[in-house]
C-alpha cells in the first residue's frame, strides 16, 4: 500500500506543479505548439487519478480486494502513458511515440472497469 500512496502522491503533486507551470513559465510554449488545452487536460486527469490511486490502495488493502490492484495498476499505467506523453508533445511541439496517448487513455478505461467489477464482486464477510 506505501507505494501506491507514494505513486499517487507524486502523481497529484505532478499535477499541481504541470497547472502551475502551464499558468506561468510554460504558458508562451503550449499556444505556440497549439497544446494548451491538451496541456490543461493532462494535469487535470494526472491531479484525479493520483487521488484515485491513494483511495484505491486503502480499499484494496483495508477490504481485500485484489482486482481493484490490477485497476490501480491500469489507471497508474495509463495516466502515466497518457499525460507524459501530451506534456512532451506540449514541451516540444512533437512526439514521436504519439500512440501512448491512445493506449493510456485505454488503460484508464480499463482501470476503472476493474474497479467497477471489483466492487460489484465485493462481499463483505
Amino acid at each position: 500500500m506505501k507505494t501506491w500512496l507514494i505513486i499517487g502522491s507524486l502523481f497529484a503533486f505532478s499535477g499541481i506543479l504541470a497547472s502551475s507551470l502551464s499558468s506561468h513559465a510554460i504558458k508562451d510554449t503550449l499556444f505556440l505548439n497549439a497544446s494548451y488545452d491538451s496541456f490543461v487536460l493532462a494535469q487535470n486527469l494526472l491531479i484525479f487519478h493520483g487521488l484515485a490511486i491513494i483511495v484505491y490502495a486503502y480499499l484494496a488493502e483495508k477490504l481485500k480486494l485484489k482486482l481493484l490492484n490490477y485497476a490501480t495498476v491500469g489507471i497508474a499505467v495509463g495516466i502515466l502513458f497518457f499525460s507524459s506523453s501530451i506534456f512532451i508533445k506540449g514541451l516540444t511541439g512533437t512526439f514521436p511515440l504519439g500512440f501512448l496517448t491512445p493506449v493510456g487513455g485505454a488503460l484508464m478505461m480499463l482501470g476503472w472497469l476493474l474497479s467497477v467489477l471489483s466492487f460489484v464482486l465485493f462481499k463483505r464477510n
